[in-house]
């Protein structure tokens, strides 16, 4: 026997709204944290959750009326297939980070972004699953510079409309712009 499971969507942000399959919706989401009990494994459970515990937190969401899950994980993100195979299956959408998550801070330095192929191959692994709608290149990165700023939004649209450009992007999770963003 084999089994392949798919799966087809088109996501899109227009005027301040989502859109998903041409039909407008709303993100009811949780951050997921991951701090798993029994609260003296969570070292362990952190870094590697079993499946029942993946499950269970996806779960939880769904018996809230969620429909969306940021991985957070401490700022380490992750690779782990599993979180995307099992909201494929419960219909929950992902805001997607990778084990690069912060290496997008070394520009602040005029260096070039080092780990960028590597982020690229993390998306590469998952970019199959229709779950994910969004990648998030940084976490809560405030730098006073903006120029700062620029390069990190540039260095990773650049990077993830190049590996996968079917998905939202969110450079960064928390960039300060006080500009007034327009709809097109």
């Amino acid at each position: 026997d084999l089994i392949v499971e798919t799966g087809f969507r088109t996501i899109e942000q227009k005027c301040g709204s989502i859109y998903l399959n041409n039909k407008k919706t709303w993100l009811r989401g949780a951050l997921l944290m991951q701090y798993l009990p029994p609260y003296n494994e969570v070292p362990i459970n952190h870094n590697c959750p079993s499946t029942e515990q993946i499950a269970a937190q996806a779960l939880m969401l769904k018996n809230m009326n969620g429909n969306l899950m940021r991985l957070h994980l401490l700022g380490y993100g992750t690779n782990d297939a599993r979180y995307a195979r099992i909201c494929d299956r419960l219909g929950i959408m992902l805001i997607w980070t990778t084990r690069y998550i912060d290496s997008m801070e070394t520009l602040v330095w005029d260096e070039p972004w080092s780990e960028r192929d590597k982020f690229a191959t993390q998306i590469k692994e998952v970019m199959n699953y229709p779950s994910i709608i969004m990648y998030e290149g940084s976490n809560e990165y405030h730098p006073e510079d903006l120029k700062v700023i620029d390069r990190i939004y540039d260095a990773f649209t650049e990077m993830a409309d190049a590996t996968d450009s079917s998905r939202l992007l969110s450079p960064c999770s928390a960039l300060y712009y006080g500009a007034e963003w327009g709809c097109v």
